[in-house]
């Protein structure tokens, strides 16, 4: 009973305004540039740290709304390594499978491989599923997109080796051209639930996911 109170007590909870608290309540930290010509900002947001369980409540509650048509279609959620993982729990009472696209070749023959472009490089990471019917309805959920690369990798292997046809795509926050570089590559529309940039040296939520105002992403 106590765990059950613990998982329903935040029910009621405004979910902007506790995503908008605890994004902009996170630490920056630098990281050097990968040509070495100075330093970038990093925000450790929430699902980086200990989580707060009224956070996780809220972005369950933000998705729900954002992807409120595609649930009603999708059989499965794919899950990128490893910020995508974390949200396992916002999926994981709906009915849906989840599949955990992982950055580990299990040498298997019915394994989705996946390139991933990186962002600051030329070179590709690879990623794996494994064990995905391959024509199932999908949705591809991550915890932030910014370049649209792990996106637009996912996208691009499950058009290439699966008969799977994908009903949405979005993250928790939306970052720099990805949303706009996924459209241009593979004609998704992708959905972000906030987006977040630095202003001051700190983390700002700068506006939320509005269904009427999607088409101004």
């Amino acid at each position: 009973m106590k765990n059950y109170y613990k998982r329903h007590r935040y029910e009621n909870l405004d979910w902007r305004e506790v995503i908008k608290r605890d994004t902009e309540n996170s630490p920056i930290t630098y990281f050097p540039k990968e040509n070495g010509n100075g330093f970038y900002p990093y925000v450790v947001l929430p699902f980086e740290r200990e989580c707060p369980a009224q956070y996780l409540s809220a972005v369950r509650k933000g998705f729900l709304y954002m992807f409120e048509k595609e649930l009603e279609r999708a059989d499965t959620v794919i899950l990128p390594e490893a910020k995508g993982f974390p949200f396992a729990y916002v999926f994981s009472d709906l009915g849906l499978n989840i599949a955990f696209a992982r950055k580990r070749d299990y040498r298997l023959p019915n394994q989705i491989r996946i390139k991933q472009r990186k962002a600051y490089k030329g070179e590709c990471d690879e990623m794996f599923i494994v064990g995905m019917n391959k024509d199932e309805k999908v949705i591809i959920s991550d915890s932030i997109i910014s370049s649209g690369n792990t996106m637009i990798g996912i996208i691009k292997a499950l058009e290439e080796q699966t008969n799977c046809e994908i009903v949405g795509i979005g993250a928790v926050y939306e970052r720099g051209d990805g949303i706009e570089r996924i459209k241009e590559e593979t004609g998704y529309l992708a959905k972000g639930l906030a987006r977040l940039e630095i202003e001051n040296g700190k983390p700002k939520i700068i506006k939320f996911f509005d269904e009427k105002n999607i088409l101004k992403h």
